[in-house]
């Protein structure tokens, strides 16, 4: 008891010297903003019966699985720079996206970040529209 009574004042100082440095490290981080697009895998072609619905919906989860990997490719962060319009170089782009698919409902969410709201959504946006193409593009051979 006496020995903590004694460091009792350096304890203090110490919690409260963490404290502080904790929250202006934290005060100086910038802000980064997230936003999420989403697009729906379809396959072309009818379906008339259950069998070619199914067929469809299958083939559907391996597209959407084949698409992923375009979300953070250099083809589709070059579009998105083209129109978004952002300063950046396409890993840059790349590293500020990331993409994962609903296994169940077929679709592909995409979630971007940047420096302000605005610049998160229209980035998100632009990389759905741009892997939409780029896999268009890569399926028309």
């Amino acid at each position: 008891m006496r020995l903590s009574r004694a460091y009792l004042v350096w304890l203090v100082l110490a919690t409260v010297l963490g404290a502080a440095a904790g929250y202006l490290y934290t005060a100086r981080q910038p802000d980064v903003y997230q936003a999420n697009a989403t697009g729906y895998i379809r396959v072309g072609g009818s379906s008339d019966t259950v069998g070619d619905g199914l067929a469809g919906n299958a083939l559907g989860g391996s597209k959407a699985e084949s698409y992923l990997p375009l979300v953070r490719g250099r083809a589709v962060a070059e579009r998105a720079i083209k129109e978004t319009g952002i300063t950046a170089s396409p890993a840059e782009v790349a590293g500020r996206v990331s993409g994962y698919v609903d296994p169940v409902t077929l679709i592909l969410n995409i979630t971007a970040t940047g420096p302000n709201p605005e610049d998160a959504r229209a980035l998100a946006d632009a990389i759905i529209t741009a892997t939409a193409a780029e896999a268009a593009r890569l399926e028309a051979g």
